[in-house]
């Protein structure tokens, strides 16, 4: 929603649900009118979904020529939508989306507005992200390597040199997103209690 805020190019979110039937799926996604949008992202889909949703982006399709349907990223549950030609692939879109992050985000909709919606703007390549690395509360960014950490943790004076690590793995979206404060609290406690 902030990527969305600073670029001012306006979204929809359909959050994530959890349908049994196709009868469910339907009359969710028919209230949604897709025919309405220029551009619709698909992610996260399940098997019924994708059945249902081959006719009703057809039928979207039929009304709005202009519709375009973009895959985010790869899911084996969106096979029935490609098989179908419902759902285009769109490489640097989804190298935007596996690189995370609000900036990543607002130029994957800069990029996209240009794209499939005859927009003006000028595309910036996506900023790559480490994927996974070794995360620090008082760090502006990932460590990319053990040594590099080890050295940053012992000139900020945090090192214990006869105390045990460690170590809580979690996604990096917690962090890129700037939604971590339960690791960071979790962090410090654990600094404060010298471990």
């Amino acid at each position: 929603e902030a990527a969305s805020r600073e670029t001012q190019i306006p979204i929809d979110k359909a959050p994530i649900q959890s349908f049994t039937t196709p009868d469910e799926v339907k009359a969710h996604y028919e209230s949604m009118s897709f025919e309405k949008y220029n551009l619709i992202f698909i992610l996260q889909i399940n098997q019924i979904e994708a059945q249902v949703l081959v006719s009703l982006l057809k039928e979207a399709v039929k009304k709005n020529p202009s519709l375009t349907v973009v895959q985010l990223d790869h899911r084996s549950t969106q096979q029935e939508l490609l098989a179908n030609g419902v759902l285009k692939v769109d490489p640097l879109v989804t190298e935007y989306w596996r690189n995370f992050g609000k900036e990543n985000l607002k130029r994957l909709l800069i990029y996209s507005k240009m794209e499939y919606l005859n927009g003006k703007g000028e595309v910036e390549p996506p900023l790559l992200t480490a994927q996974n690395g070794l995360y620090h509360p008082g760090s502006t960014s990932f460590f990319t390597s053990w040594e590099a950490y080890k050295v940053w943790y012992e000139e900020k004076g945090f090192l214990k040199k006869d105390k045990r690590w460690v170590v809580i793995i979690l996604k990096a979206d917690y962090v890129i997103y700037h939604d971590s404060r339960i690791y960071d609290a979790l962090i410090a406690e654990l600094e404060k209690n010298h471990v």
